[in-house]
């Protein structure tokens, strides 16, 4: 049986069961072989009743990476320009100076929100990975990130096909953080944006409810349909709530149920605004157009369906399919872009070319959308024709533009 051996024998030869430590929790059981005083070996401890004489490649290889000539032993400071490969060696009394007096700067004229911490947690051990370098940053008031360098990617593959996950920050912090810009920008106005705000559970938006008065801002936030309750609105209202966007994206059912994955009929989505019309929020609905596969029809069906909402604001953009999103991967399958195109700014035109609807066309629409959402149907054939990137077609848009903005802004 394998026995630790004494400090002062591991400075001889020998081997040593110890534990992996990496950043990595399972920690497994390794055996090291010494010799001189020199690590030569590392091995999986088949001993061990979980991890079995298992251990990754990264760490089999610690040996040469220990004494590998070209490892950093000693802080050094760059000397020439980047990319020049000229350092000098410096003690860590003078690396930590250097570092402090930076950040000192930086507090002093940027304030600590400026500061982005990124880290993992290193060996795993309490101290530096649960519990120093936490504890350093919020003494510093910098920004909170979830600080998972690795964890991420097998989160996304873990919850990739089951809905995907989401991350929330503290109320308290977010609180502070709006105190603080607010101190140094001197703001008026907030300006929440994160449509799943109000889909967060009722603890939080309760606890949202009772700190924000500290704040004393006026505030827009947006929201999905579904998230409208009449309890929330009574509480936006209570607390100083001036405007809320309310994601329509489609009046097509079906486009919306098997593109879109979002399950709500028109009635939900017609409720979500009788419950905010009686309170005295400004609302308005954004509204999306040229997703793949859709048609003129379709989209009439969206602004059928914001004429019986009859809301005050409506906003429409574009689909861009950015990379990362399901729909992307039906637009490159239908042969809508390619596989290197670049998705567009979603306010200023359609990415992709689609057989059913030209991006001329959909431009046309996006500019005249409000206009067939306010206007009476008996003008619907005067607006089409606002629709055609024309002198004439131009000439008729300016005059119903201003006629809409007259009457309904």
């Amino acid at each position: 049986m394998l026995t630790p051996l004494s400090k002062f024998e591991l400075t001889r030869n020998g081997t040593v069961i110890s534990a992996c430590p990496h950043d990595c929790p399972d920690a497994c059981s390794i055996i090291s072989t010494i010799e001189n005083g020199h690590l030569v070996d590392i091995a999986g401890n088949p001993g061990h009743p979980v991890t079995q004489g298992f251990i990754c490649r990264k760490f089999a290889a610690a040996p040469a990476r220990i004494y590998a000539k070209d490892r950093l032993t000693h802080p050094l400071q760059r000397t020439g320009e980047k990319g020049s490969g000229e350092f000098r060696r410096i003690p860590w009394s003078e690396a930590i100076e250097i570092i402090s007096n930076q950040w000192k700067t930086i507090l002093e004229e940027h304030g600590p929100l400026s500061i982005v911490p990124f880290y993992g947690s290193g060996t795993e051990g309490l101290i530096n990975g649960r519990i120093a370098g936490k504890r350093f940053f919020n003494r510093l008031g910098t920004v909170q990130l979830n600080r998972t360098i690795c964890t991420n990617s097998g989160f996304h593959n873990l919850y990739e096909g089951v809905g995907g996950y989401y991350r929330e920050q503290e109320i308290p912090r977010l609180i502070d953080e709006m105190l603080e810009k607010k101190e140094t920008y001197d703001l008026a106005f907030v300006y929440l944006v994160a449509e799943s705000f109000l889909t967060t559970n009722h603890s939080r938006i309760e606890e949202f409810g009772r700190l924000y008065p500290q704040v004393g801002l006026p505030f827009w936030v947006e929201a999905r349909p579904e998230s409208i309750s009449k309890d929330k609105v009574a509480m936006l209202r209570e607390i100083g709530c001036e405007g809320i966007s309310v994601g329509v994206e489609s009046g097509n059912e079906d486009l919306r149920r098997n593109k879109l994955g979002r399950n709500l009929t028109n009635e939900r989505i017609i409720q979500a605004f009788d419950l905010l019309a009686d309170s005295n929020i400004r609302v308005s609905a954004n509204n999306i157009i040229g997703f793949p596969t859709e048609t003129r029809e379709m989209i009439f069906d969206t602004i059928e369906l914001d004429r019986q909402i009859n809301i005050k604001g409506v906003m429409v953009s574009f689909f861009s399919p950015y990379r990362g999103c399901t729909l992307r991967e039906v637009c490159e399958f239908e042969g809508y872009l390619k596989d290197d195109d670049i998705a567009g700014d979603y306010r200023l035109g359609p990415s992709m070319r689609m057989p059913q609807i030209s991006p001329d066309k959909l431009i046309g629409l996006h500019r005249t959308f409000p206009l067939y959402v306010k206007f009476p149907k008996s003008e619907w054939d005067t607006i089409r024709l606002a629709e055609q990137d024309t002198p004439s077609g131009n000439a008729l848009f300016k005059e119903l533009a201003q006629r809409y903005v007259k009457e309904f802004m």
